[in-house]
């Protein structure tokens, strides 16, 4: 959830595109950067014709958003932690969004 709030925010900022550092920390949690740009992009294009029709996107609806990611990408640091061999030292940390 983390990685994608700060990837829009970067993305919001150059133009829809998100930047390198975004880039490698999805990287770094398994996640294409490719598939998590299709993401923002769409976001950020249904936002823009909410905007044209005179609605304002609320703080409600890109919380919901990163909800919808962050289950969507759920498993992908634990799928890329076993590609690598790598063990899980806590995973508490890879379900922030969960209570």
């Amino acid at each position: 959830m983390t990685a994608f709030n700060q990837a829009l925010t970067a993305a919001r900022a150059r133009g829809g595109l998100i930047d390198e550092g975004n880039h490698i920390y999805l990287f770094q949690l398994g996640i294409n950067g490719a598939v998590a740009q299709r993401e923002i992009t769409a976001l950020l294009e249904a936002e823009q014709e909410a905007l044209n029709e005179g609605v304002a996107p609320s703080h409600e609806g890109i919380v919901r958003w990163l909800n919808l990611v962050a289950d969507k990408f759920e498993k992908a640091p634990e799928q890329y932690a076993a590609q690598r061999n790598m063990q899980v030292l806590n995973p508490s940390l890879t379900l922030e969004n969960k209570q």
